[in-house]
Order: structure tokens, then C-alpha cells, then sequence
């Protein structure tokens, strides 16, 4: 399943200044499919729960290389957006900037929730143009430490969209370590849109640099409007969950479709999930993850040990 919605809890997000309902909302919807947001049957679970929509930042590459089909096909996403924004708050940054050069990207929709970032991006992506060099790397430096990826109970999501490689001198690899590695991590996904296999080598490469913060894959390929459309569903779904209640001293039973998970205390997990007590979040981890985001409804379960 994806992230989808979280009740409201009064904490802190650890980084001053994020807005409250970048944070934390009060929908509290139950069992929405990963993929495609539709509502699946309450399985039951003898403690509740709802899906913490993730804070997803798209960083787009709007370089000179990315004119004609590709760009076509970025601004083609726009049907696909509204779904995204009923499950996640959305930001955009375009790079390089209006000027073209290699000072990094501008923001063009700040961390917005709900539906309305679905629209601000869809209006700023409709608007925007190609041209220019590829500043990958410090585009992706100033989102370090941005208030708007540091809350603690959704999580906090980075997809980098491009045709290529790094064209300016930066250090896109050095960056999304600095992001997989603070606290708490970023997850940055790679998605290489009309690659040859050279740069998709380059790019995976680069991806290998946020496993510190998952076990998933963070590289993907996609060579048309359909498959960009599936990889960035993928990587703009959730493994976390909130529950409703506290656990009495952190003792927590997990069952995902009939089975228990085991609780992982390791700093990169394969499977099995991870408890955050102070914030009432359940992440799926590793393989447990990757199976929840199939696009299919499945069953939870969370009770007290």
C-alpha cells in the first residue's frame, strides 16, 4: 500500500518551521490502494491505523536534452496527478532555472497538501519550458535539511527525474548521501526517463548513494508516458502507517495478509517492519515493503503483545 492519510498527533517535526499540516493531517482514511487511491475494505485490525501520506518533493530536469517527446511527456503527467495529490503533499523543483545556468533549480511549488499541490504543479510543469545545462547536484543540495522533508511520522520523499548526467561540476552523489544519512533520512529516487544504457549505468550508480535510508530499489528506468507514469506511482507510494492508539511499553504484534513480521532493529532492514513509538508510526521494511506496493489491497493487522 502507499501513503495515504494520518491522524492528527501534537509533535514536534525536529527542524523548526515545518507547517502543521505539511506534518500531520486528521483524514484518517483506512486501506487505500497503493497505486491508484482506492478505498479497500477495513480488514479489522484490533488496533487502527491510516497510511501517513509521504511529503514528496519532484525534482525535474528541464535541460536542454529533455526538449521534444520527453518534455511532451513530463507535461502528459498532469491526468495522473490529482491521485498522487490525494495521498501526498507535493512540491516541484525545476532545474536548471530560468536563466539556464548551473546555479541550481528553482522551486516552483513549494510543499503544498492535498489536491492543491496537484494543481500548483501541474500548473507550473504546463508553464515551463526546457533549455540549458543540468545543475543536478546543487539543486539537490539545497533540499538539505528543508523543513518541509523533516518530519518525523510521513515519509519524506525525493524523486529525481532526468535524461542524463550531471553537466555543471556539482556532486549529485555526495547530496543524496547527505539526504539518505540526516536525521530523519530522505528517501531519493532516481528515475531515468529516455536514458541510453550508458547514463542509465551513471545514474544507478548515483541512486546506490540513498540505500543508507531503504532497502528498495532507487533506481528506475522509463522509456514512455506509461512507464513514467508506473515508476513515479511506485516511488511516490508508503510503507508507513499510524496507529490510532498507543502500545503499552512498545510491545507491538505486526500481521501483514496472514503473517507475522518480525521487528527489525538493524540499520538497514530486508524485511519485517520498524516501530516508532514516540509518533505511533509502522514501517514495512525491505521486501514486506516492495510487497505492499503492488497496487493490490491487503490485509493488516496490529494488537498488543
Amino acid at each position: 500500500m502507499r501513503r495515504v492519510s494520518l491522524l492528527l498527533l501534537l509533535a514536534g517535526c525536529g527542524i523548526a518551521g515545518p507547517p502543521a499540516d505539511i506534518c500531520f493531517d486528521s483524514d484518517g482514511a483506512l486501506g487505500r490502494d497503493a497505486t491508484t487511491g482506492e478505498v479497500c475494505a477495513d480488514m479489522g485490525s484490533p488496533i487502527g491505523y491510516s497510511f501517513a501520506g509521504p511529503n514528496v518533493h519532484l525534482l525535474v530536469d528541464r535541460s536542454g536534452s529533455m526538449q521534444g517527446w520527453r518534455w511532451e511527456a513530463v507535461q502528459s503527467l498532469t491526468p495522473w496527478l490529482p491521485a498522487v495529490g490525494e495521498r501526498a503533499n507535493l512540491a516541484l523543483t525545476l532545474f536548471p532555472g530560468e536563466d539556464g545556468f548551473c546555479d541550481g533549480g528553482d522551486e516552483a511549488v513549494p510543499m503544498t497538501t492535498g489536491g492543491e499541490g496537484a494543481v500548483a504543479v501541474e500548473a507550473a510543469l504546463s508553464s515551463a519550458r526546457p533549455g540549458g545545462s543540468t545543475p543536478m547536484g546543487r539543486t539537490l543540495q539545497r533540499l538539505a535539511h528543508d523543513p518541509a522533508l523533516s518530519c518525523p511520522n510521513r515519509d519524506n520523499v525525493v524523486v529525481l527525474l532526468t535524461d542524463g548526467q550531471e553537466s555543471c561540476g556539482g556532486d549529485p552523489e555526495e547530496a543524496i548521501a547527505r539526504l539518505a544519512t540526516q536525521d530523519p533520512p530522505v528517501e531519493v529516487y532516481v528515475v531515468g526517463f529516455g536514458v541510453g544504457d550508458s547514463d542509465a549505468v551513471v545514474l544507478e550508480e548515483l541512486a546506490e548513494a540513498a540505500r543508507p535510508s531503504t532497502a528498495a530499489p532507487n533506481f528506475y528506468r522509463a522509456d514512455s508516458v506509461d512507464e513514467l507514469v508506473y515508476r513515479l506511482q511506485q516511488v511516490t507510494g508508503t510503507c508507513t502507517l499510524q496507529l490510532h492508539e498507543d502500545v503499552d511499553g512498545g510491545a507491538l504484534a505486526v500481521g501483514l495478509d496472514g503473517r507475522a513480521l518480525s521487528e527489525c532493529h538493524a540499520e538497514r532492514c530486508e524485511e519485517g517492519f520498524t516501530y516508532e513509538p514516540e509518533h505511533r508510526t509502522v514501517r514495512f521494511e525491505g521486501a514486506d515493503c516492495l510487497a505492499i506496493l503492488d497496487g493490490a489491497c491487503h490485509d493488516f493487522a496490529f494488537d498488543r503483545l
